[in-house]
């Protein structure tokens, strides 16, 4: 069961910037002339005065749900960093806090998720082939197969005289013949596993009924002990019964009543006169002469009808009432009730048995019919319900597969998630507890909501915090989100619809894999308003398309493919990767026989995770690109465009874009953001040819690169990309470490109406990218003069950076501020970082106290 048929992805110049590859400025920029460490005072005045009461924190009011994600992956990344725990179980707490907020993310059921009509699509087909296939070849298969029954049951020589035990060796030996011998009828490959599972299974149940009622007689030292086990067997085992044994063990139940609960002679001598009944004629000299000779001698003449008689109130006459009073009873009391009791017992249990066994003995010879008989009856009733699923197989396959996803989730089953509506209400209280609402918001949701989600959730399935059925959860809730952007095929030339649409053109159906080589981008904009919890509410959908959305989904998809890596071992593998697709077909609770396919399928959902990051990437150089390209030349061209570049392309910027239509705004923070996401992206590409998924490491069958081979060569386009915004970054909207919040496209001319201390931040984890990246120190040198601004602006009294009216921060501002500076810190000297350590610690103990 191919769970996510990409078929192969050849992104083939993914990103193509190398013919303009940009230059450094390294002229226009030197080494700072100082080292921007503060005086020794003001160290010690930090150190002191500093205090995590002191420093200001308030978040009230409608915030967007990227912020609140973006909140815990910043927790998440600086505990990695500063290798502090509490950070990391704070983190854990906002998302549980997030997920119990009414309304905020719809729950559905699993049934109306797209996992779930991905299994559907892929199961339904293959069960109605298997269920034709199996009813085509049903009358021949069960013809061959009697006729084996009928052949081995000649061959064997079966036994007149037998134990139980003995007749389970001849039982064993005969089905183990029978199983053997199958294979060699070519039976339909289903019918064949579906008859062995059955016979093996049913032969190890009646074969153990004998052996274990065989154990249990041999305890039994009674006769009622004995007719109980044997009840208990034949009802078991099926066996027929004659009418003389079915006779017999009718008495026999009776009578083994009477010789447990006689109490004098009287009941004694009745219960002698039942077995008398019940033996032939070598058992009363076997059994009943031994005990009262007597009794035999006034028997051994009498009719049975006469014995019956004397049991029988009123019918016997006084003269051998009177014989019976006072020539056998008073024998009997003589011989001792207790020690007649036993001996009685005895004698019964081992006729009543003999007799048994003689019926089971006989029965053996029969066993080919029993075999053949239960066979035709079991197929009869299977044909009856294979014809049943058959007249509908999609609701079969769908009950199956809803039952197996429910089992699967247990409690968690009814607490999918959808999409997260777009904002959300905070507020901070005095004891830095979040209380959290949902806004009052339309169904809708946005797309950096949902990026942000993913990189949160795949930071998530790595901290081996959660039970089995809660990690599952997250996974499915994860694949249902990606699943829902559509573009899979299920059906041939049938593809999932979702939350994807082109940017072109309205009518272009998102397909996943070929969406990289489309003339049309393929966008999620920024806000969504849905119908149904995977499904847009009209194709009509504002083109609005902020840049800094597409970062956040860019993140998240980069993060949920890390996480993926098929050639890395995670908890994925322990839990869901080996589940076979034989699961979703169930009896009795039981898995039936696998099938060699993933229920998980690692390889393709990296491969799908690949493919989605592929699309994204591929949309900077198409028409409707965001991305900016200025060459030497002072020629602005869009990237798009960038073949048609008369210099080199020295820096590049991104732009919204707003009902369809580019803005002529750049702003920082955009910048900044996708230096980080594309720095990102090599990071978490750099080992991708360790990859076993087939969808990105085969070859088209023109001999085109891969897509693995096609992301190793671009690889240098990234860089170069990084390099051209990085460019812009530090030459244009940094002036002595001061950064602009936006500038004019047309003429680069700063329009900034304030200075955030988030656009700094920012900036200096973009640059700080840059110079990971390339080594080269201009852009360390720019981070610096970034620093050296904010510590001007630092008020040592509160340890947070103000800007103008900014002078409180908030928690996501603050989870900034502790992972940009630990970002920094390893290229400060050591009295710099020891001082920026201090606050660090400020800043992470406040964050450590949200609940």
């Amino acid at each position: 069961m191919k769970l996510f048929n990409l078929g192969l992805m050849s992104l083939t110049c993914m990103m193509t910037l190398s013919s303009c590859t940009p230059t450094l400025q390294e002229p226009t920029r030197t080494p700072p002339k100082t080292e921007f460490y503060p005086d020794t005072e003001v160290v010690e005045e930090v150190g002191l005065n500093g205090s995590v009461e002191a420093f200001p924190m308030v978040w009230n009011g409608t915030i967007n749900t990227e912020d609140y994600f973006e909140l815990v992956t910043n927790l998440i990344e600086q505990s990695n960093i500063s290798r502090n725990s509490k950070l990391r179980l704070v983190a854990l707490n906002l998302v549980n806090k997030l997920e119990r907020v009414n309304y905020l993310t719809p729950q559905v059921s699993f049934k109306n998720t797209p996992f779930f009509e991905i299994l559907i699509n892929k199961a339904e087909p293959q069960v109605r082939t298997t269920i034709e296939d199996v009813l085509a070849s049903l009358p021949g298969d069960l013809e061959k197969v009697k006729n084996l029954i009928e052949s081995i049951n000649k061959e064997f020589q079966w036994p007149t005289e037998s134990t139980i035990d003995q007749s389970v060796v001849w039982i064993q030996s005969f089905m183990n013949e029978l199983v053997n011998r199958i294979p060699s009828l070519k039976l339909n490959a289903r019918i064949e596993s579906a008859l062995v599972e059955q016979l093996k299974k049913q032969s190890a149940e009646s074969l153990k009924i004998l052996r274990e009622s065989s154990e249990k007689l041999k305890q039994e030292k009674t006769l009622s002990g004995a007719i109980r086990v044997i009840e208990e067997m034949v009802t078991q085992f099926e066996f027929p019964m004659d009418k003389k044994t079915q006779q017999l063990l009718k008495s026999g139940k009776r009578l083994g009543k009477k010789i447990d609960t006689y109490k004098d002679a009287d009941g004694a001598l009745g219960a002698l006169l039942e077995i008398w009944l019940m033996l032939d004629k070598k058992g009363r000299v076997e059994n009943i002469k031994p005990v009262s000779p007597e009794l035999y001698d006034f028997l051994k003449d009498k009719s049975d009808s006469t014995v019956r008689c004397i049991i029988t109130p009123g019918c016997f006459s006084p003269w051998q009432d009177f014989l019976a009073d006072f020539f056998i009873k008073p024998k009997l009391e003589d011989f001792g009730l207790e020690k007649l009791r036993r001996q009685l017992n005895a004698g019964t249990y081992t006729y009543t048995v003999t007799a048994v066994e003689a019926q089971v003995t006989a029965t053996l010879s029969q066993l080919a019919k029993q075999i053949s008989d239960k066979i035709d009856e079991s197929v009869n009733k299977e044909r009856k319900g294979i014809e049943e699923i058959n007249a509908n197989v999609l609701g079969y396959v769908q009950l199956k597969v809803n039952k197996w996803g429910t089992d699967l989730l247990e409690k968690n089953a009814a607490r999918l998630s959808s999409y997260e509506k777009p904002r959300l209400e905070v507020k901070l209280l005095p004891n830095l507890q979040l209380e959290l609402n949902p806004s009052a918001e339309a169904n809708e949701s946005a797309s950096a909501a949902i990026g942000a989600g993913l990189e949160t959730y795949s930071y998530m399935l790595s901290f081996n915090a959660q039970n089995e059925k809660e990690y599952t959860r997250i996974v499915i809730n994860q694949l249902n989100r990606l699943l829902g952007f559509g573009g899979i095929e299920i059906k041939p030339k049938v593809i999932t619809t979702g939350i994807m649409r082109a940017f072109e053109g309205e009518k272009e159906k998102f397909d996943l894999p070929t969406a990289p080589h489309s003339p049309f981008s393929f966008v999620l904009v920024d806000t969504l308003p849905l119908k149904a919890p995977f499904s847009l509410q009209n194709e009509v959908v504002a083109l609005n398309i902020s840049a800094e959305s597409q970062s956040f989904l860019l993140n998240g998809l980069l993060e949920f493919m890390h996480y993926m890596k098929d050639w890395l071992k995670t908890d994925f593998d322990r839990i869901l990767g080996e589940k076979d697709a034989g699961e979703l077909f169930t009896e009795d609770g039981k898995p039936v026989e696998p099938v060699g396919q993933k229920l998980f399928p690692k390889e393709q959902l990296f491969a799908l995770s690949f493919a989605h990051v592929g699309n994204l990437l591929k949309n900077i150089t198409k028409e409707k690109t965001p991305f900016i390209l200025f060459a030497e030349s002072g020629q602005r061209l869009w990237a798009n465009q960038m073949e048609s570049a008369t210099a080199p392309v020295t820096m590049a910027g991104v732009v919204d874009i707003k009902n369809g239509e580019r803005s002529d705004i750049i702003r920082s923070q955009n910048v900044s953001r996708w230096i980080i996401s594309l720095g990102k992206a090599l990071q978490r590409t750099q080992d991708i040819e360790n990859t076993r998924a087939p969808e990105l490491t085969q070859r088209g069958e023109d001999g085109s690169r891969s897509a693995v081979e096609s992301l190793k060569e671009s690889r240098k386009d990234i860089i170069n990309l990084i390099i051209a915004l990085g460019n812009l970054l530090s030459s244009q909207m940094i002036k002595e470490g001061l950064v602009s919040e936006a500038i004019k496209l047309t003429d680069l001319s700063d329009i900034s109406r304030r200075h955030s201390l988030m656009d700094h931040l920012l900036a200096i984890d973009a640059l700080l990218t840059i110079h990971e990246v390339t080594k080269m120190k201009t852009y360390l040198w720019s981070a610096l003069d970034i620093y050296k601004h904010l510590r001007k602006v630092m008020n040592p009294d509160t340890n947070f950076f103000e800007f103008g009216n900014e002078k409180i921060s908030n928690p996501l501002l603050t989870s900034f501020l502790a992972r940009s500076m630990s970002h920094l810190i390893p290229y400060l000297k050591p009295v710099e970082q020891q001082s920026l350590r201090r606050q660090i610690k400020i800043w992470n103990a406040k964050l450590e106290k949200l609940q």
